[in-house]
C-alpha cells in the first residue's frame, strides 16, 4: 500500500473516530460503507499472504460480548454550567465579566477574552472553541478573506485602533489567524458531523446559516483542537 493510500486510510479512520464519539455510537461500520475506503482494504486483502488471511478469520469467528452504547463524553464542568448557559446564554459570553456584549470593539475584547481563556483550566475548552468560531466570522464580516496581506493588515488595524490590546502587529496577526483558521475548520467539521455533507453543498445553504450545526462544539472529543 502506497503513502497515499496509508494518509487517506488514516484519516477516514480519525474522522470516523471523531464523528463516532460526537454522536455517542460505539463503532465506525458506517465506514463500510465508503467505497474508497473498502476499495483500500480489498487490495490490502488480496495483497496478504494466505497464511495471514487464516489468521484473521480464524479470529473473526470467536463470539462478540455485546457492549453498552457509550454516552457522549461530556465532562463534569460541563454538565454542571450547561444548564446555567441553557437558562441564560449571556452567562456563557461573560464567564469572568471580562467580555461587554455591547462593547464597541468586539473584535479587540474577542481578541483579548481569547488570549485569556487559553491560559485557564478546563472549562474554558468550550468557550475557547466557541470564541474561536465567532473570531472567524468577526474577521470574516469585517476583513473579508482575512487571508490576503491586505486583510491581515486590516485586521491588525481594527484590532490596534481600539485601544485595549497590547500586543504588538506581530504577534497580532499570528492569533489572527492561528484563531480564525481553527474557527473556520471547527465549523466546517461540525456542518460535516451533522449533515454528512460539506457545506458547499448548495442545498445546504439554509443550514449552514441557521447555525444548528455549531451545538457539537459542546460534543466533540476533549482532543479535538488543531487539526
Amino acid at each position: 500500500m502506497g503513502i497515499s493510500e496509508s494518509r487517506m486510510l488514516s484519516g477516514k479512520l480519525n474522522f470516523a473516530c471523531i464523528e463516532a464519539e460526537a454522536q455517542g455510537r460505539g463503532n465506525i461500520i458506517d465506514l463500510l460503507s465508503d467505497d474508497e475506503f473498502t476499495d483500500i482494504l480489498r487490495g490490502l486483502w488480496q495483497n496478504m499472504s494466505p497464511a495471514h488471511r487464516k489468521s484473521i478469520q480464524r479470529h473473526t469467528k470467536l463470539p462478540r460480548k455485546s457492549r453498552s452504547k457509550p454516552q457522549p463524553r461530556n465532562t463534569n464542568v460541563l454538565l454542571k454550567y450547561s444548564s446555567e448557559w441553557g437558562d441564560n446564554i449571556r452567562s456563557f459570553l461573560e464567564a469572568g465579566r471580562e467580555i461587554n456584549i455591547g462593547s464597541s470593539h468586539p473584535v479587540a475584547d474577542s481578541y483579548n477574552f481569547l488570549s485569556r481563556l487559553e491560559e485557564r483550566e478546563e472549562i474554558n475548552l468550550w468557550h475557547v472553541r466557541f470564541l474561536e468560531v465567532i473570531f472567524h466570522h468577526l474577521l470574516k464580516e469585517l476583513c473579508g478573506s482575512y487571508k490576503r496581506s491586505e486583510d491581515v493588515r486590516k485586521a491588525i488595524a481594527i484590532i490596534q485602533a481600539s485601544g485595549a490590546v497590547d500586543d504588538d502587529a506581530i504577534l497580532i496577526e499570528k492569533r489572527v489567524l492561528s484563531w480564525g483558521d481553527v474557527g473556520r475548520r471547527l465549523e466546517l467539521l461540525c456542518f460535516e458531523l451533522k449533515y454528512n455533507r460539506h457545506p458547499w453543498d448548495e442545498s445546504l445553504i439554509d443550514q449552514m446559516e441557521d447555525k444548528k450545526h455549531l451545538g457539537l462544539l459542546f460534543r466533540l472529543p476533549l482532543h479535538v483542537r488543531d487539526d
